[in-house]
């Protein structure tokens, strides 16, 4: 099974020709249909050029709603060892975010704005002085690219 330093592991049941990395433990065909559902939502199949992997990092203790979980879409064939701090994030909020979100948020913030607002932010903070990658945010998403290129490497949306 091929597996990158980040401790999660690629699933041998993708259907749609995109890999899907997952918090090990994790349940594969639970975890599957929800990426589907992702997919499907957004649209995301393997006829995209630019996606190469789904990042769907859940936890037990925590919700798996949908709507409720930050997916990370993989736009490169792989992804920079120093960008592995950004998937910390993801697991992060998605385990902790709507834990932390009733004493953080900001007044008539939604649960979706706060975790990309907070995203963003701490990814500035990863990627802020590196002169090999940017990043930002738009209303619904947060990325990281490649700062000579511009091109995206790492999107982050619900």
């Amino acid at each position: 099974m091929d597996t990158q330093t980040t401790n999660l592991y690629l699933s041998p049941l993708d259907a749609l020709g995109l890999r899907l990395y997952l918090r090990k433990g994790d349940d594969e065909i639970s975890a599957f249909n929800q990426a589907c559902e992702f997919c499907r939502k957004h649209g995301y199949s393997n006829w995209r050029l630019d996606t190469h992997g789904i990042y769907l990092l859940r936890y037990p203790e925590a919700t798996n709603e949908t709507g409720k979980l930050i997916f990370g879409i993989l736009e490169t064939p792989s992804l920079p060892e120093a960008l592995h701090q950004v998937i910390d994030l993801l697991r992060f909020y998605n385990r902790y975010g709507l834990e932390v979100y009733p004493n953080a948020k900001k007044r008539g913030e939604t649960y979706q704005e706060y975790v990309l607002r907070k995203l963003a932010r701490d990814c500035q903070e990863i990627v802020g002085s590196s002169a090999e990658f940017s990043t930002g945010y738009g209303q619904s998403h947060v990325w990281v690219a490649n700062r000579l290129t511009s091109r995206r490497i790492l999107l982050m949306h619900f």
